[in-house]
């Protein structure tokens, strides 16, 4: 099962309530780039497991042309959502690490 946010602070309230419950205190987080010519799509993709379910952030952060080398916007943008994501983790006590956690196929 999977339960999906788009707003990091609703996703942050999500976890903050089932902080105890997360599997092995590791919640996920990286920057997900989708490439659709002539655009590509940047997220920010965060997971945690609270068995059976896998708690996820997709927050859209911006799309550029693929290919013009303009996306440092879009970078800071993410680099600064992983940043406050992974304060407010850390501070209720929950270790990030890169990479996503996927439902368990037929799920």
């Amino acid at each position: 099962m999977k339960v999906q946010f788009h707003d990091p602070e609703e996703f942050l309230a999500e976890v903050r309530r089932d902080a105890e419950r997360v599997d092995r205190k590791i919640v996920r987080v990286t920057i997900r780039r989708r490439y659709r010519p002539p655009f590509v799509t940047m997220s920010v993709i965060a997971t945690a497991v609270v068995s059976p379910t896998v708690i996820t952030l997709d927050h859209r952060v911006g799309e550029t042309f693929s290919g013009d080398g303009h996306d440092s916007d879009l970078v800071t943008k993410a680099t600064a959502t992983i940043d406050k994501v992974t304060r407010v983790l850390n501070e209720i006590g929950l270790e990030v690490r890169p990479g996503v956690f996927e439902p368990n196929s037929g799920e």
